[in-house]
This record gives C-alpha cells, structure tokens and sequence, in this order.
C-alpha cells in the first residue's frame, strides 16, 4: 500500500465509511476496503459517530494497525447520518 504521511502524496481515492453501532459488521467493512489490491494510492475515512457498542475500539484497532492507510474521524457527539457523512466527506483528501 502506499503511504499517505506527506501533503504532497495525495490519494487518487477516498472510501469513505460511516458507521455508528456496527460492531458485528465494522470490521469485515474495513477489511474489504484495507484488503484492495490497488495500484494508487488510497485512503479510508471512517466516520465513527459515537457508537454505543464497541465499533469504536475496533475503528481505533484498525486505525492505529493502518496509519498509513485509515483516518479515523472520532465525534464528540452523536451527529446523525447527515452531518456525519458530510464531515466525513469534507475529511477526504482524494485528488480532484
């Protein structure tokens, strides 16, 4: 994968993940989207908005195994889906 610790190396794409009690399912999401056998550089941008299971521990696993390839975007506080998704998105750094 390539690494995205520099402000020139810009990822040709963006996933972009929300997620908000998805502990059963969070961590085969990211997976698929980590598991990319792609040619580009990339990132992930996981919206955690205040999950009240353990999604968020498992985003923080996830983040911290794959600096290079995930943004872990914690909330403060419950945003709901609309808000969440649209900081989530801005968060993205994707080239235009």
């Amino acid at each position: 994968m390539f690494l995205l610790n520099d402000k020139t190396n810009v990822p040709l794409v963006s996933v972009c993940l929300l997620t908000y009690n998805h502990e059963k399912t969070i961590e085969r999401s990211i997976k698929g989207v980590i598991d990319q056998n792609v040619k580009f550089k990339m990132e992930l941008v996981i919206g955690e908005d205040c999950s009240t299971d353990k999604t968020l521990d498992i985003c923080k696993k996830y983040a911290s195994r794959y600096k290079d390839i995930i943004r872990l975007q914690e909330r403060k506080a419950n945003m709901g889906l609309n808000k969440n998704f649209l900081e989530t998105f801005y968060a993205c750094r994707r080239k235009n």
